[in-house]
């Protein structure tokens, strides 16, 4: 009975050995650093030469990613003119109202038509994007 016992205390601890060393494990951990995956930039210049007259501006934006995203387009101008609301290319950018969506992996344009008011005082129209990347709308 002896031998049993012992038997039963050696598989006992064979057991107990074995589910300590199930739990007990080393995780490895990766460290990933993602990017911006936008680009935007104004790629026609705009030229105004008197008041009343209207320009067209182009944004290009590129989406590096092989995902796509929503974006937020605020356009904005200083001095006597106005700005329309954007125009997209419809092959890689849709969307109306400042709300646009970029597909994965390709480069798209949205322009815009800026106005000096015929009334204006001769000086510097400046016009600039704030783009914001979001999930798709």
């Amino acid at each position: 009975m002896d031998r049993n016992k012992i038997l039963i205390a050696m598989a006992l601890f064979l057991v107990m050995g074995v589910v300590l060393g199930a739990t007990v494990c080393v995780l490895q951990t990766r460290l990933v650093t993602t990017s911006e995956p936008l680009t935007a930039q104004i790629t026609d210049d705009l030229y105004i030469d008197y008041p009343g007259e209207s320009d067209d501006v182009t944004l290009t934006i590129v989406n590096d990613a092989t995902v796509g995203y929503g974006l937020i387009i605020t356009p904005q101008v200083t001095g006597d003119a106005t700005i329309s609301e954007g125009t997209p290319d419809g092959n890689c950018i849709v969307g109306i109202e400042g709300n646009y969506n970029i597909n994965a992996d390709c480069s798209g344009t949205i322009t815009y038509t800026v106005t000096a008011d015929p009334d204006a005082n001769p000086g510097e129209i400046q016009v600039s994007f704030t783009v914001q990347r979001e999930g798709q709308f």
